[in-house]
């Protein structure tokens, strides 16, 4: 993997001088052209993480931001799979969100996110889990513009299929 240089403790999120060692997870696509990254995790749950998340495009000296939804968290995973690249042009994250039930349960959704950063879209496979290696599209998925993400967890909880 190339040396992004990025300015993460300038980015949105946790103030991390407040919280030193968070983790930061840098994901580079296989032409080196872009990189997709997890950062400022912190534990939400039991053996559960999620960080905010932002996409870059290249050079790696100097990258500029394609996208960083202000309410999109991701869920960490302890192997390789928290963000992944199918080919160079998508990427699939696990976007991470609770929802308070009206007995007072609360629900995680887990979904898969794929966005492409070739036509800037996204799709969203629903109550499907990027945890296991993703090597391609799934059938089916219906794609969206970026402008949709600042919308991210109403979409989820209106089944926006």
């Amino acid at each position: 993997m190339s040396e992004w240089h990025l300015d993460i403790d300038g980015w949105p999120g946790p103030d991390r001088r407040k919280y030193p060692g968070t983790l930061d997870i840098l994901k580079e696509s296989p032409d080196g052209k872009h990189v997709a990254v997890v950062y400022s995790c912190g534990e939400v749950g039991i053996d559960k993480q999620v960080g905010r998340f932002a996409l870059l495009q290249g050079p790696p000296d100097s990258p500029w931001l394609l996208l960083r939804p202000r309410r999109l968290l991701c869920f960490v995973y302890y192997d390789d799979t928290t963000a992944q690249w199918i080919g160079s042009r998508f990427c699939a994250v696990t976007p991470y969100r609770t929802r308070q039930h009206w007995s007072g349960v609360s629900r995680a959704f887990i979904d898969t996110l794929y966005l492409d950063v070739v036509l800037r879209r996204m799709a969203c496979a629903f109550d499907v889990s990027s945890h296991e290696a993703v090597t391609e599209l799934p059938a089916g998925l219906v794609w969206r513009s970026w402008r949709w993400l600042w919308l991210w967890p109403l979409i989820r909880h209106m089944g926006w299929k």
